[in-house]
C-alpha cells in the first residue's frame, strides 16, 4: 500500500506553512484539494482503475499560481525597496552637492536642439583644504585658481552615445572677460579674480563669476550652448577614487615623478587616492608632455565609467552610498542639472559608445601677451565639431577658402543693444578680420551675412565664426554682418587660421601631437 504523502511538503525537503500549502484544506474548493471518490492516495481513478491526470493538473496549476503570487510579491517588494533606496540615494546626494546658478539664456547659441552639452571641470584650487587633506592629495597650498582639466561632453537626445572633448590647458583662445586671447585654463581665474584680486578662498560671487567666464569662453570657442556645468576639486577627485575602491590602469613603463609625486610600476594595477590623482596630473617626464597628460585623463575617466557601470557597484548598496556621499560632497554643479534625468538619458550608453576626442592643434607658439601657448588647428575644426555632433561633414565647396586676414566685413547692429557692433568689430579684428566701419540697422531677429558678387567665399569665412548666421546674396559689393537678437557672440575656434599667435619655425613642442580618438572600452596600456 502506498504511504500517503506528507501534505506539508511540496517536493523533497521544502516545508511550507499550512496557509500556503495548496494540498491542505479538503473541501475548500482550491485546486489540488482532495475530493470524494478518490483512491487511497487521494487521487481520482478512471473506469479502468488507473490513476487519472486531471487532479494532477489542478495541483500543478495551484503550484504555478502559488509561484506566481510569490514572485509577484517579491517583485513588488523589490520595486518598493529599490524605489526607497533610490529615494535615499537622491536625498543624500542633494543634501551634500553644492549648487550654483551659472547657466543663463545667453550661455551660447542653441544649435543642437535637445542634445546636451555638459562642461566638466577639474579645479586645481587648494583653497580651504586642511593640512591633512593637502597631505592626502600630495600637494601644497597654492593661491591659484586655474582649471586643471576641461572637458566638454556632448550627449545626443537619444543618449545612445556620448563624446567627451578635451582641451589642452595651454590652448590659446579668446577670453571674453579679458577682451583678448589667453590660455583657456586661465578663463576661470580671470573671471573670478580680475587683476588677481582674490584671497586664498573664493567667495560665492567670485566662484560664480569664474564659472560663467569659463562657460562663456568654451561656448565662444566651440559655438555650442553649454547646458550644464559640473566641477570637481582636488580632494573630491581623491575621495571619489577611494569610494570606488580604486581604478584599474595599465602603464607601459614605470612612472616616477617628484613634481606630481607619482610612483607606480609598469603593468596593470589598481590605484586610488594620492596615486590616482598623480596619474592624471603628471606632466613632467611624459613623451608628449601635456598631451600625454590628456591621454591619461581620458584613459582614467574611461576606467571610472567602466567601474561605475560594473556589477560590483550596481548591486552593492554600501558602495553606492559611499560613492554618492563622496561625489556629492565633492561636486559643484549648476542648479538645473537633474542627476536622475541625466541617468535616464544615459541608461543605454555603453563603454564602446563613449568616445574621447581632443581639440586639434598645430604646435606651440606665443600669443600677444608673450605666453607660450598651444595653437589651434583652425582648418581642422569645422570637421572636428561635425564629428562631435555626429553630423556628416559637408561636401567640399567649389569656392576656395579665404584667410581671415584677407576678409573685410562691415558690422551693423540690429539688436538695440548699445555698443554691440563696436564690441563685435573689435573681436573680429582680434581674429584677423578687417572691419572698415560699424553702425546700426533696423531691428531684426536673425543674424545675417550679406555678400556681393564674388564675395561668397569671404562671407563663408565670416560665417565660420558666427554659429547660426544665415548667408544671403546681395547688399552691395562687399560683406556685411547684420547682428540680430539671436546673436550670441563669435565662435573663436573655427574658420581659417587667425592672425594672432604663430608657431615658431619648425613647430613642434609638447603640443605638437594631438592624442588619437579612443573609447571607454579600450583597456590597453599607455605611457
Amino acid at each position: 500500500m502506498t504511504e500517503p504523502r506528507d501534505s506539508r511538503r511540496m517536493g523533497p525537503g521544502v516545508p511550507l506553512p499550512p496557509s500556503l500549502d495548496p494540498r491542505r484544506g479538503a473541501g475548500s474548493g482550491r485546486a489540488g484539494s482532495r475530493r470524494a471518490g478518490g483512491g487511497p492516495s487521494g487521487r481520482r481513478t478512471t473506469r479502468s482503475g488507473t490513476a487519472g491526470r486531471a487532479p494532477g493538473r489542478r495541483a500543478s496549476t495551484g503550484r504555478v499560481r502559488l509561484v506566481g503570487r510569490v514572485a509577484a510579491g517579491l517583485l513588488s517588494a523589490a520595486v518598493l525597496i529599490a524605489g526607497g533606496w533610490l529615494w535615499t540615494i537622491v536625498r543624500v546626494f542633494d543634501a551634500t552637492v553644492h549648487r550654483v546658478e551659472v547657466i543663463s539664456a545667453d550661455s551660447g547659441p542653441d544649435i543642437d536642439g535637445s542634445d546636451l552639452n555638459i562642461l566638466l571641470v577639474g579645479n586645481d584650487s587648494r583653497g580651504g583644504l586642511t593640512a591633512g587633506e593637502l597631505a592626502d592629495v600630495g600637494t601644497q597650498a597654492d593661491a591659484g585658481f586655474n582649471t586643471d582639466t576641461i572637458l566638454l561632453v556632448h550627449v545626443p537626445a537619444n543618449g545612445t552615445r556620448a563624446t567627451a572633448v578635451s582641451f589642452s590647458r595651454d590652448l590659446s583662445v579668446y577670453i571674453p572677460v579679458l577682451g583678448r586671447e589667453g590660455k583657456i585654463n586661465s578663463a576661470y581665474a580671470n573671471g573670478a579674480c580680475p587683476n588677481n584680486a582674490c584671497a586664498s578662498v573664493l567667495t560665492p560671487a567670485q566662484q560664480r563669476a569664474g564659472t560663467k567666464s569659463l562657460i562663456d569662453t568654451v561656448s565662444r570657442f566651440s559655438g555650442l550652448r553649454i547646458d550644464h556645468y559640473v566641477e570637481v576639486g582636488l580632494y573630491g577627485f581623491y575621495s571619489i577614487t577611494k569610494a570606488l575602491g580604486g581604478i584599474e590602469v595599465c602603464l607601459l613603463h614605470p612612472a616616477v615623478d617628484r613634481y606630481s609625486a607619482i610612483d607606480l610600476p609598469a603593468g596593470r594595477q589598481t590605484i586610488s587616492g594620492k596615486q590616482a590623482l598623480a596619474f592624471v596630473r603628471q606632466r613632467h617626464g611624459l613623451p608628449n608632455g601635456a598631451y600625454s597628460r590628456i591621454q591619461r585623463q581620458q584613459y582614467f575617466l574611461a576606467s571610472v565609467f567602466r567601474k561605475l557601470t560594473s556589477a560590483g557597484v550596481l548591486v552593492d548598496p554600501l558602495k553606492q552610498l559611499a560613492l554618492v556621499r563622496a561625489v556629492g560632497s565633492s561636486l559643484t554643479m549648476d542648479a538645473g542639472l537633474d542627476p536622475l534625468e541625466l541617468a535616464r538619458q544615459l541608461q543605454h550608453l555603453t563603454a564602446g559608445n563613449l568616445q574621447f576626442l581632443t581639440v586639434p592643434v598645430t604646435g606651440t607658439g606665443q600669443n600677444a601677451a608673450g605666453q607660450a601657448v598651444d595653437l589651434t588647428d583652425s582648418a581642422a575644426l569645422p570637421a572636428f565639431w561635425d564629428k562631435v555632433l555626429g553630423r556628416s561633414a559637408p561636401a567640399a565647396s567649389a569656392s576656395p577658402a579665404v584667410p581671415r586676414t584677407q576678409v573685410s566685413v562691415t558690422v551693423r547692429n540690429g539688436t538695440g543693444r548699445v555698443g554691440l557692433a563696436t564690441q563685435t568689430a573689435t573681436e573680429l579684428q582680434q581674429l584677423g578680420f578687417t572691419v572698415p566701419s560699424t553702425g546700426n540697422s533696423e531691428h531684426r531677429t536673425g543674424t545675417v551675412i550679406e555678400y556681393g558678387a564674388g564675395q561668397e567665399p569671404a562671407a563663408r569665412t565670416v560665417a565660420a565664426v558666427i554659429p547660426g548666421a544665415q548667408l544671403r546674396a546681395g547688399g552691395g559689393g562687399g560683406v556685411t554682418l547684420i547682428l540680430g537678437s539671436d546673436f550670441a557672440g563669435l565662435r573663436t575656434g573655427a574658420g581659417s587660421p587667425p592672425a594672432g599667435p604663430t608657431a615658431p619655425a619648425g613647430g613642434g613642442g609638447t603640443g605638437s601631437i594631438t592624442p588619437p580618438p579612443r573609447t571607454a572600452a579600450q583597456t590597453d596600456c599607455i605611457d
